[in-house]
């Protein structure tokens, strides 16, 4: 399916960058837009090159999730398109970031593709039940 990005600006004075596939357009702010290069160097250098220590935040719950939480469900799911809580009933939502609404963000593939994402959790993250557990310890 042929992909078209566009910008503009908003009223408000933030720039948008519009990605139409097929009859449908999405429009997110831009800062939430990146290359696939640049998606990877900021991975990178934030958790470093194994995608197993990757962290991506859920846009809805607010779950951390890493790549080790969805090897430890049997790798199912999509690590930073989809919440752990479509793989993990006990945890998280049944948010994905190709769904109904998608994003928050978006990679655009070196072949003109977009792969809408959940944003990069903030360096040092941990997942949500490493966090909750650290919590239930220092009680």
């Amino acid at each position: 399916m042929d992909t078209e990005i566009t910008t503009s600006t908003s009223e408000a004075g933030i720039e948008m960058t519009h990605i139409r596939k097929g009859a449908m357009t999405i429009g997110l702010p831009s800062a939430g837009v990146t290359t696939y290069d640049e998606f990877l160097a900021t991975a990178h250098a934030r958790f470093g090159e194994d995608p197993v220590a990757w962290a991506f935040l859920c846009p809805n719950c607010g779950d951390i999730a890493t790549g080790a939480d969805f090897g430890a469900a049997e790798g199912r799911g999509r690590l930073g398109q989809e919440c752990i809580g479509n793989t993990v009933e006990e945890r998280g939502c049944d948010w994905a970031a190709y769904g109904l609404f998608a994003g928050p963000c978006a990679v655009v593939m070196p072949d003109g593709e977009v792969i809408f994402t959940f944003r990069l959790a903030p360096r040092g993250a941990v997942s949500t039940p490493m966090l909750r557990a650290a919590k239930a310890g220092a009680r």
